[in-house]
């Protein structure tokens, strides 16, 4: 149970009018701005409200978020239907979500995104989910399942997860700025830090002109010493714990007076995590005896992490009906997991963990809880040195057309995205043997098990058209991904040298459309078909067709304040 201390102020400077009374706390202007800002990276804008929505929809907004602080996007994604989750670490370190019945392995099945940027580390090439933001950041988490989901691809097949981080403050320069201290400890060691600070500053000079800068400063610590139990022979507990930690920093500018109510947003953070975790698991037997016991093979696995990513973002309303949102991305995102892998044997862990007693598996298990050391060439334990590298990076633009014809609204969003993203992997087995109860490096050489480098490229483009008419809400739209790949094995051949090089393109359209029908003010019937998509890895061979999925529902939506 963890024990919490949180403060949080607001640092303000009266602001009078020259009779003494109080102006308005806001100004209308920025009001307005922060309003866009948020709206913009929102799934959920102010012309696609939750209540009336053509597709299955959640949205947790900041209050609930606090109400828990939950820091595990498992436990804030606990009670909306339809989401699958599967524990790995406890923690949710390296969550596994899923989606109406799509696999949860990774969260490689949906579209992931923090304020509408995709966040794995490479969401074409490699969309397994191995970084994943702090909660304490969100302000709110936003699930969409149904036609509208085909924006934000390309893998859509369960559906799309938003999370939008928190935005610089409301108040005014001559209202000053605010922050927050939140202070957590718990058992295992569990211990939170969380701050933040944010302020507007006016500036009125011939480089920016006339204006407001916001900033935002946040930093977070998390760490545990796990609840894990891995004891040496002499009796000392081994870390299984973790220290996760980001920063971040906001930057806006949002010009006085602009007839086109535009603003400028530049976001940059860092991230790290060491976590003592591991794959190894236990035999029935031993689970039903104690499940938080790791064995002592695990007691070098390691994940290690450092995430970069650099955002800048652009608004600007062409007319009184047209918009442009604009978002220009770079992520990196570095990591090595050391870790136990398998005996020097064709004989499977999996094969040794389910038959524990059966033959030569008895020893092998002996070895693993450290109970007998390594005595022949088979009984020596692989350990891999997992190293890979990924960035993501791109540019995307998304044009909003907000009108009325007679007594139908209308909003058309037409986007396109250029993109690239890579993963370079080097894994290097090393080999230990057990001795004593530690493993001990055995002088068999070093050797590159996987050394390769896959790339994608992507070119996307959506149109999506929101309509009322009457008590009707219709949504049309159509996605188009074109997605080309290149993979080299660099011990595909002889030489390194002369690497392995693989090239596939695949081209797709994906269509949704949705229907809500408002039968009161309070509920309403939907009906949608979209098409979901997960593409192909880089290389991979032409005759091998990517996943796709057709997805229907039909429902009954109640909504009440």
């Amino acid at each position: 149970m963890p024990l919490t201390l949180s403060s949080q102020h607001s640092f303000a400077a009266e602001e009078l009018s020259p009779n003494g009374d109080e102006k308005p706390s806001v100004t209308s202007q920025v009001k307005s701005s922060v309003s866009k800002q948020v709206e913009v990276i929102s799934i959920f804008g102010s012309h696609n409200q939750l209540e009336t929505a053509t597709g299955s929809a959640v949205v947790i907004g900041e209050a609930a978020l606090d109400l828990f602080e939950f820091d595990d996007i498992h436990r804030v994604l606990q009670s909306v239907p339809g989401v699958y989750v599967r524990e790995e670490d406890g923690y949710g370190l390296r969550p596994n979500i899923g989606l109406r019945g799509a696999t949860s392995e990774r969260s490689s099945k949906i579209a992931i995104m923090e304020d509408g940027i995709l966040i794995a580390p490479a969401p074409y090439a490699a969309p397994a989910a191995y970084y994943f933001p702090m909660m304490s950041r969100m302000t709110q988490v936003e699930v969409f399942k149904g036609p509208s989901a085909i924006q934000y691809g390309p893998n859509t097949v369960g559906g799309a997860i938003n999370m939008v981080s928190r935005g610089i403050t409301e108040n005014t320069a001559k209202q000053g700025g605010e922050g927050l201290l939140d202070l957590a400890y718990g058992q295992d060691n569990y211990q939170k830090a969380h701050g933040y600070y944010s302020q507007n500053i006016a500036t009125d000079n011939t480089l920016m002109g006339k204006g407001q800068i916001g900033v935002l400063v946040e930093g977070i610590h998390l760490g545990a010493d796990g609840f894990k139990t891995l004891t040496d022979v002499q009796g000392n507990e081994l870390d299984t714990g973790f220290e996760k930690n980001e920063v971040l920093m906001k930057l806006n500018y949002v010009p006085t007076n602009s007839p086109s109510n535009q603003f400028f947003q530049f976001k940059m953070a860092y991230g790290e995590e060491v976590s003592h975790e591991t794959y190894l698991g236990l035999t029935d037997e031993d689970f039903a005896k104690d499940g938080t016991v790791r064995y002592l093979a695990s007691q070098k696995d390691q994940m290690d992490w450092e995430h970069y990513q650099f955002q800048l973002s652009h608004y600007i309303e062409l007319n009184d009906e047209v918009s442009l949102f604009s978002q220009a991305y770079h992520r990196e995102f570095d990591r090595d997991w050391d870790r136990f892998n398998n005996f020097n044997t064709n004989r499977s862990m999996q094969t040794i963990l389910t038959s524990p007693d059966t033959g030569v598996n008895q020893l092998f298990m002996d070895v693993l809880r450290g109970d007998r050391d390594s005595l022949t060439e088979t009984e020596a334990l692989v350990f891999t040195l997992n190293d890979r590298r990924y960035y993501s990076k791109g540019i995307e633009t998304k044009l909003t057309w907000d009108t009325t014809i007679d007594s139908a609204e209308f909003v058309l969003d037409t986007g396109i995205r250029l993109h690239q993203d890579n993963v370079t992997r080097k894994h290097t087995a090393t080999y230990y043997d057990m001795q004593s109860g530690v493993m001990q490096l055995n002088g068999t050489p070093s050797e590159v098990i996987t050394q390769n480098d896959d790339t994608a490229t992507a070119v996307a483009a959506f149109a999506n058209m929101n309509a009322v008419i009457d008590s009707f809400h219709i949504t049309l739209g159509l996605r188009v991904e074109h997605i080309e790949g290149e993979a080299i094995d660099y011990l595909a051949n002889d030489s390194i040298e002369t690497p392995s090089i693989n090239k596939n393109s695949d081209t797709v359209f994906l269509p949704g459309a949705g229907l809500f029908y408002q039968l009161t003010t309070e509920q309403g019937l939907l009906v949608g078909v979209n098409k979901g998509y997960v593409p192909n890895s880089p290389g991979q061979a032409g005759d091998v067709d990517p996943e796709e999925s057709w997805n229907y529902e039909f429902g009954w939506r109640y909504s009440t304040d």
